[in-house]
């Protein structure tokens, strides 16, 4: 496969998995409560619908913070990997970048601070969400280290990682979905899987699309010498 094809087609994946992240998280602001209490009901049970998402409300900064602030970086995320605003915009993409760190941690700690107070099923939930909030921050974390040291080929490779588990929380949905169409598990089994199932399947994807795309990137660097996210 090509590597414009390969390109067009990860553009298609990351732009739909953005949109269902950001829908997902601003749901229960955009979609009139009794509608949307309904949904949760059927994706969920009446048990999780009426008890445990409740739950959520009663920490409003938290799950603001956490809903919000994903909505931000997903729309950023997007911005980031985009070539022609690298290109064109250096130094907003270098502003962005530095903002889209701070929003990447933030996701990272409010998520797994969410499943710990008010989580929908326990340690199923919480157990995922720690594992892979702590490996978003490390990714995070090493992909600002290597903008530092002008090592731009491993800052791009440690973002998309990064930015893969973002993305994660919008293949779960996506899972789950598929799980309560198409099998018998009960919502907190389904929670379960399809947390560990849908972040391993997106950084699997992360890290295949690092390998296809690297040559191209050898190329994209010389080109474009300047740190995406600044010294």
């Amino acid at each position: 496969m090509s590597h414009t094809k390969i390109a067009r087609m990860g553009r298609y994946v990351v732009f739909y998995l953005a949109f269902l992240g950001i829908f997902s998280a601003l749901s229960p602001y955009i979609i009139p409560k009794a509608f949307y209490d309904q949904i949760m009901v059927v994706l969920y049970g009446s048990q999780i619908a009426t008890e445990m998402i409740p739950k959520q409300f009663e920490w409003p900064i938290q799950n603001m913070l956490h809903r919000l602030g994903g909505t931000l970086y997903m729309v950023m995320g997007v911005l980031q990997f985009n070539k022609t605003f690298r290109a064109r915009r250096p130094r907003v993409h270098r502003w962005v970048g530095r903002a889209f760190i701070l929003l990447s941690f933030t996701a990272a700690i409010s998520g797994g601070t969410m499943a710990y107070t008010h989580g929908m099923a326990g340690t199923v939930e919480l157990v995922p969400s720690i594992v892979f909030g702590v490996l978003m921050i490390l990714f995070t974390a090493r992909a600002y280290l290597s903008a530092r040291k002008r090592e731009f080929a491993q800052h791009r490779e440690w973002m998309i990682r990064s930015f893969s588990i973002g993305l994660g929380v919008a293949t779960i949905r996506i899972l789950y979905g598929v799980g309560i169409a198409t099998t018998s598990l009960t919502p907190t089994q389904l929670i379960g899987v399809t947390f560990w199932s849908g972040w391993l399947v997106t950084m699997a994807a992360g890290e295949w699309w690092i390998h296809q795309t690297r040559p191209a990137r050898r190329l994209d660097v010389e080109a474009q010498p300047v740190s995406p996210q600044g010294a």
